[in-house]
Parts: structure tokens; C-alpha cells; sequence
């Protein structure tokens, strides 16, 4: 392929509206947080402990909520790197 300006063409179009930030409340970030994170392994963790036992099904469920927690710093402190990097202009992604 050339160098035609013309080569570049992103897929979608961003909104004017929801170019920068985002729309939901602080109320409604947590509720999303809380119900992906439950989501049926409410129903997987009764198992788990029936098959497991207090004690171990107790740390197991630290040990992921944990890791749960790491990760999601991981994820922000991500998005926070991204955010202060200039964007390159031969960098086209979707909805760019």
C-alpha cells in the first residue's frame, strides 16, 4: 500500500458528544464494577466452599479479591500512561 493520506480511514467515526469522557455517575461506575465482578460466581462460590471448607474457601476468596484489586490498579495506572502520551499522528485505531 502507498502513503496516501486517503490509506486511512478509521472504521468509526467518535461521537462529538463522547470524544473525551464519559457519561456514567461515580453511582453507576461502582454498580458495573460490583455486578461483572459477582455475576454468577455468586452461585459458583457456595459451591466451592461446600467442596472446599471454610478455612481454604476463605483464603481463596482473599487471595482472588486481591488479585482482583492489583489487577484493576494495573488497569488504571495503564489507562493514566496512555492518557499522558501524545498521540502519534500515523496511529489510527478504531474510533479515532
Amino acid at each position: 500500500m502507498g502513503d496516501k493520506s486517503s490509506d486511512i480511514i478509521p472504521l468509526i467515526n467518535p461521537s462529538p458528544s463522547t470524544a473525551t469522557e464519559g457519561t456514567a455517575s461515580k453511582l453507576q461506575t461502582i454498580g458495573n464494577i460490583i455486578v461483572s465482578a459477582d455475576g454468577t460466581g455468586v452461585l459458583d462460590i457456595l459451591f466451592a466452599f461446600r467442596v472446599s471448607g471454610w478455612l481454604a474457601g476463605s483464603l481463596g476468596v482473599i487471595i482472588a479479591g486481591l488479585a482482583t484489586f492489583y489487577y484493576m490498579l494495573l488497569l488504571v495506572q495503564c489507562r493514566d500512561k496512555l492518557a499522558s502520551e501524545k498521540e502519534l499522528p500515523e496511529t489510527t485505531t478504531y474510533g479515532t
